[in-house]
């Protein structure tokens, strides 16, 4: 009466598809649980290991054996009972609910050599069914009569509730055996995915090839990192073949596998469509198209992702990175080229000011809230702490926590796993340390034996300035970026006025700088000069040139060169655009922009020159400002 109220009968459910339930690389775990069963006296065991490892699918394994077993086989005739303890009546602590427990185990007692009794979620028997002021839970009622041999119980549960609730219970723990049933391997289970793709071929009518079972190894073990195998690669096997029914194909798709990758994990289809492979082939030269100047840093940088990419190193731990140097050099511009150039878009980069988490009694609550839910939702990602060195001490203890483990617990006992993140932190502090050094002479810079004098040095300056050495230490790479000079800043220039000209041309404008586009125009401005409206000849430069004499400081680096761009070049632009905009009238669309006068001299270090700006059709029609 009481077994198929409050159970579920393996035996009658795995008879109807056996062959769904038998299961591979699992042969050993299934001949120690049988030897155990076969034991004198106390004969019971529990399953011990990670979510979705298969310890339930290892009991339905179990199952199979059972029924196609020989009479000669101890284990014959067997019934497999799994336990529902949402089934039994009453409130847990109810005399009722443990009466009617306890008249279930007087039952499994009388039919020993009849019944197992499976309990899954073990850890849940403690404590559950005790009243106010009594001890006698689920687990109490158990114990007796699995010590005396009377029944046969299979438990299961994770590792963390096993050392949580049935460690805790010596006696408990006595008398259930530990079976540990440790994650597969990605081979072990590519090897799961073959023998039981047909069920989903059968379920959602698509072939899948053995090419997309390596394919959803390969995803789940890059991308679902907060779960198990095999039951992380059977889910997604199982979503990609739905969505391809969806999507109306009689073959599994490798787009059909992004995206599912890309709804549930938030990863770029870019990244996901152009493999790991030619995404870190190109990753160092898109680096350098876009952070100028800095090659070692790039390259240092490069290296040690391509050397966690070949499987070196602890993978348990995110990459991680101090960028120390003046304002303006790149620092920040790496971390949104590495987010493009490694997860496709700039939005795959997490940035945090530090500055807002320099208030002791506020900061820690703050910095974890707010860092676990932007993590949790873009786990690759690249993470960028601005100004490191502002944060509260309190703070750096816990980004120690994540350098050191590779995860953080949130505010609801969540893991939130942070290992395949890479974090730069940024500082500008002991700038004066790398100006110097800087100033020194090219061979004195790349002396190898210097460099890391340097970097000791600097390291010690870190501790000074309010650094822990557990938290230095922890640190990947410490990355010195130098001050920008000569043609690097020029190129930077010339890379900010194109990505402005790229969004004029979409509004169907565009600006002429380059001597080469001007001279199609203005045929003199190679030699240096070109004539107004009454011929006569006027000094004529590259406005790249006045940018910098405009923008640039050494202390400050590039960063004002954003606002000069804005004032004689994007303004002017923003201007004609939207005037054509309002009074709806044809106008030019292409402007000519250059500068008048002289540059920088060596006894005068500013230029005296002025802006200028003209249209294709009347070039010589000039708008100056200075």
């Amino acid at each position: 009466m009481y077994i198929s109220k409050f159970t579920e009968n393996l035996n009658e459910k795995v008879a109807l598809d056996i062959n769904r339930y038998k299961v591979i690389n699992r042969e050993n775990i299934i001949k120690r649980i049988r030897v155990i069963l076969n034991q004198d006296g106390q004969s019971s065991a529990i399953l011990v290991g990670e979510p979705g490892v298969g310890k339930t699918a290892i009991i339905e394994g179990l199952t199979t054996y059972i029924l196609e077993s020989s009479k000669n086989d101890p284990l014959f005739g067997k019934t497999i009972l799994k336990l529902d303890l949402t089934r039994i009546n009453g409130k847990s602590g109810d005399a009722d609910y443990a009466f009617q427990f306890g008249q279930l185990i007087e039952e499994i007692a009388a039919n020993r050599d009849k019944y197992i009794l499976f309990i899954d979620e073990a850890h849940q028997i403690v404590g559950t069914g005790a009243s106010e002021g009594s001890m006698q839970d689920v687990g109490n009622l158990l114990k007796p009569a699995i010590g005396r041999g009377e029944i046969q119980v299979i438990g299961a549960t994770t590792i963390d509730e096993y050392h949580r609730s049935i460690e805790k219970d010596g006696a408990l723990q006595r008398r259930l055996e530990e079976v540990d049933v440790p994650e597969f391997t990605p081979e072990e289970t590519i090897d799961v995915l073959e023998d039981t793709r047909w069920r989903f071929t059968r379920k959602h009518n698509v072939d899948i090839s053995v090419e997309m079972v390596n394919q959803t190894v390969d995803f789940a073990t890059r991308f679902i990192s907060d779960k198990f195998f095999p039951d992380k690669a059977l889910a997604l096997l199982a979503s990609a073949s739905s969505t391809a029914e969806y999507n109306q194909h009689t073959e599994l798709q490798p787009s059909d596998l992004i995206e599912v990758v890309h709804e549930k994990f938030n990863i770029p289809v870019s990244v996901l469509a152009e493999g790991v492979s030619s995404r870190l082939l190109m990753l160092e030269k898109r680096l350098k198209s876009r952070v100028i100047g800095q090659d070692e840093a790039i390259e240092t940088i490069v290296n040690r992702i391509w050397s966690r990419s070949a499987g070196l190193g602890d993978m348990s731990k995110p990459i991680s990175f101090f960028l120390a140097g003046t304002t303006g050099v790149g620092k920040t511009e790496t971390a949104k080229a590495l987010a493009e150039g490694m997860f496709g878009s700039e939005s795959n980069m997490i940035r945090l000011d530090m500055s807002e988490f320099k208030i002791p009694e506020r900061a820690v609550p703050k910095f974890k809230t707010m860092l676990s839910s932007k993590v949790k939702n873009n786990p690759y990602s690249v993470l960028l702490l601005d100004e490191i060195d502002k944060a509260d001490s309190e703070v750096l203890d816990i980004l120690l926590q994540i350098l050191d483990d590779g995860r953080l617990t949130d505010d609801y006992g969540r893991q939130i796993n942070f290992k395949d993140l890479i974090i730069l932190m940024t500082s500008n502090i002991n700038a004066n340390m790398v100006l110097k050094r800087d100033s020194k002479s090219e061979q004195y810079r790349m002396d190898e034996r210097r460099y890391k004098t340097f970097i000791a040095e600097f390291k010690n300056a870190m501790q000074t300035a309010g650094f822990r050495s557990e938290f230095i230490s922890r640190i990947g790479n410490i990355i010195i970026y130098h001050p920008l000079i000569g043609d690097d800043i020029k190129k930077i220039v010339e890379i900010k006025l194109d990505k402005l000209n790229k969004q004029a041309k979409k509004q169907g404008f565009q600006i002429l700088y380059k001597e080469t586009d001007l001279i199609k125009y203005i045929p003199t401005i190679d030699e240096g000069y070109e004539l107004d409206g009454e011929g006569q000849k006027i000094k004529s430069n590259s406005i790249v040139e006045f940018l910098l004499d405009k923008g640039y400081e050494l202390s400050q680096g590039v960063r004002p060169l954003d606002e000069v761009i804005n004032r004689y070049v994007e303004t002017y632009l923003s201007n004609a655009i939207m005037t054509q905009r309002i009074t709806h009238k044809e106008s030019a669309n292409t402007f000519l922009f250059r500068a008048f006068g002289e540059g920088p001299q060596k006894d005068r270090p500013y230029g005296d020159w002025e802006i200028a700006v003209s249209s294709i059709f009347e070039p010589q029609l000039m708008k100056g400002g200075n």
